[in-house]
């Protein structure tokens, strides 16, 4: 894991927050992504550390493209580990799903409750952008370990309008 972020985004100043170097090791993968994604290692020195699918058709048609006007359709997911937080699983629910209604732009289509992953949601929605209205999908897993820490866990998939609804069934699973 990397060195820790600071917690006070989540109140609670004395908790320990770490960013998880490999997302495999969370116990999740990423399921139902479309043929043709293929995953890339995105070592990120900008934000945080994440797995990151992209679109590799998309990619391609768009390598002639200036950087500026370049969107490849992806799926990212990165994960923290919590320690030292007094507050339930479904309260850090509550945040994660904050983290997504919260960038502007952003619109609820519908929201599910996770049936496999004990703490978890999806939020289906869309997200205004240059390219157009955006997929724009998040699923976020809590998992509570042994010694009352917490793993918060979240895929982001954004792609390009015609992938329309396709997306919604990418899920974070249990290995």
């Amino acid at each position: 894991m990397t060195a820790p972020i600071d917690p006070r985004a989540l109140g609670h100043p004395m908790a320990t927050v770490t960013l998880f170097d490999d997302f495999a090791t969370t116990g999740l993968v990423v399921d139902g992504l479309p043929d043709g994604w293929r995953k890339v290692r995105r070592d990120a020195e900008i934000v945080t550390v994440s797995d990151l699918w992209i679109d590799v058709a998309e990619a391609e048609q768009q390598a002639d493209r200036d950087p500026a006007e370049r969107f490849v359709s992806n799926a990212l997911a990165t994960a923290w580990h919590l320690a030292d937080l007094p507050v339930p699983a479904e309260h850090l629910l509550e945040f994660a799903e904050a983290m997504t209604t919260g960038v502007t732009g952003w619109h609820l289509r519908h929201r599910e409750v996770d049936p496999i992953n004990e703490c978890g949601s999806t939020l289906c929605g869309t997200l205004d952008s240059p390219f157009g209205p955006l997929v724009s999908n998040s699923h976020a897993v809590i998992q509570q370990k042994p010694d009352g820490s917490y793993v918060l866990a979240q895929l982001a998939v954004t792609a390009l309008p015609h992938h329309g609804d396709a997306l919604d069934a990418v899920r974070l699973r249990p290995v």
